[in-house]
């Protein structure tokens, strides 16, 4: 199975959607990068708690809507909290970036890039009709398929740690690469108040990203063999992804027992860790949400290579 593993991987690397996956990241996080830095206000250094209670002062009685996700607004949330810690609310580095970049979901883009590739994996093969060749080996259907999806796998290995270190490189240029120790605020689902190393909850929100990237990545895979066609495939895969952001933690389903056992309320796992991105259903854990997907990715995997097994290609 290595070798075919191997034979994937030399396919994904020659694929332009790989290529134009890296490109299109450096794009968006080099403009995303020019977009904050002009928006972002100075770091007063050392006057910065004078600054915050000067802001806190004129909010008075008008506070500001608090809008969930936006990590980069220039306005500081949460005013209060900053000045009790004693953090600096302005300070903005390269590790900073990175993280709310993560944070706003903008490694969205893996995902697109890796719904693309996973869904031509197996269209290619019925499309250029080499399909019948690799079947005619004496490699097993089932390695063939677990092949094809440890490739897709290791893109997103791959995509994941190219995103994360180009945001450190684009942050260092606009920001500095400043201390990954830097504390940052975040408020859990009972509301709670906490502060976490930007440098740990940047790995923290890169391992959760990943969860979801991967289990849309399978639902994909498993689309594009039953529908053989990538169109649909990409189409039914990406709405698929946007359905978890956007009905995911809808408070008109939480009263809803079945709606839990659906996958769409635990593809925000980053919401457990920081409650500001996002909505999420009333009453769940992260344990469960990992075992939800957990089985909902062997019944799309076994879905695909039970399928598979028993397709007439030859």
């Amino acid at each position: 199975m290595f070798n075919l593993y191997k034979i994937e991987m030399k396919k994904i690397f020659k694929s332009k959607g790989f290529v134009y996956g890296f490109l299109c990241i450096l794009l968006v996080v080099l403009i995303l990068g020019i977009l904050m830095k002009s928006f972002l206000p100075d770091n007063p250094g050392e006057n910065w708690e004078s600054q915050l209670k000067i802001e806190q002062k004129e909010e008075g009685n008008n506070p500001q809507d608090e809008t969930q996700g936006i990590y980069f607004s220039d306005q500081v949330k949460h005013k209060d909290v900053y000045l009790e810690k004693g953090i600096n609310p302005y300070e903005w580095n390269s590790w900073r970036f990175s993280n709310s970049l993560s944070q706003n979901g903008m490694d969205i883009l893996i995902s697109i890039v890796v719904i693309i590739i996973a869904s031509s994996l197996i269209t290619s093969e019925y499309h250029q009709n080499t399909m019948k060749n690799l079947v005619a080996t004496p490699n097993r259907r089932r390695d063939i398929i677990i092949s094809k999806f440890l490739g897709a796998l290791t893109v997103v290995f791959i995509l994941s740690v190219f995103y994360y270190i180009i945001t450190i490189i684009v942050g260092s240029l606009f920001f500095g690469v400043g201390s990954p120790n830097y504390q940052l605020i975040t408020q859990n689902s009972e509301g709670y108040f906490d502060t976490i190393s930007v440098l740990s909850s940047s790995m923290l929100i890169l391992l959760l990203r990943m969860i979801v990237v991967i289990f849309v990545a399978v639902f994909t895979f498993t689309i594009s063999l039953i529908a053989k066609n990538q169109a649909l495939a990409v189409g039914l895969g990406t709405l698929f992804l946007f359905a978890g952001s956007m009905i995911g933690g809808l408070k008109i389903l939480n009263d809803l027992a079945w709606y839990k056992l659906t996958p769409f309320p635990h593809m925000n796992l980053v919401n457990y860790v920081n409650a500001e991105v996002g909505q999420s259903i009333e009453g769940l854990a992260l344990p469960y949400s990992l075992l939800i997907i957990s089985v909902y990715f062997i019944f799309f995997l076994s879905v695909t290579i039970i399928k598979f097994n028993k397709e007439d290609i030859l």
